[in-house]
């Protein structure tokens, strides 16, 4: 009877343990769900505003086009340059092999920026820049080639 007994309080201390547990994940439940749709609202605001500051720009396969000849036109979404970005520092690449750079730009925050770029002889044709982006305490970089023919 005594087994019975104690057998007994054990389920029902099981049983009531396991009530509570239930409870509690059904409550994580409801907040994780109420979580993730101010996420997926966050989400779908943020899209919203990048559209809004996003054209299309085209660059034609080839710098001159002929008279009943096609020419391929790729396509691009870019963000516009009032699109408030995480801040950044433009640096121009010096030496790719030494890693040597010169920062051109500091504490940027734009989508677009300018650069005067001045070739000194008919080989210095090409830009190369890197954009470095400090995001939790981690460097995150974005290089950038330019070709443009010297006459």
């Amino acid at each position: 009877m005594k087994r019975l007994f104690i057998v007994l309080i054990i389920q029902i201390c099981l049983v009531s343990c396991n009530q509570d547990k239930i409870q509690d994940l059904n409550n994580q439940i409801s907040e994780l769900k109420e979580l993730n749709k101010k996420l997926s609202d966050s989400l779908n605001t943020e899209l919203n505003q990048k559209l809004r500051y996003t054209w299309i720009t085209g660059f034609p396969s080839m710098y001159k086009s002929k008279l009943n000849e096609p020419i391929q036109i790729n396509y691009a979404f870019c963000l516009g340059v009032d699109q408030p970005l995480q801040e950044y520092d433009v640096y121009r690449i010096i030496d790719e092999d030494t890693n040597q750079k010169e920062l051109i730009l500091s504490k940027q925050n734009k989508a677009g920026f300018s650069y005067e770029f001045t070739p000194k002889t008919r080989k210095d044709d090409t830009v190369k820049l890197l954009l470095e982006f400090n995001i939790d305490a981690k460097t995150v970089t974005i290089p950038s080639k330019l070709y443009i023919p010297v006459e």
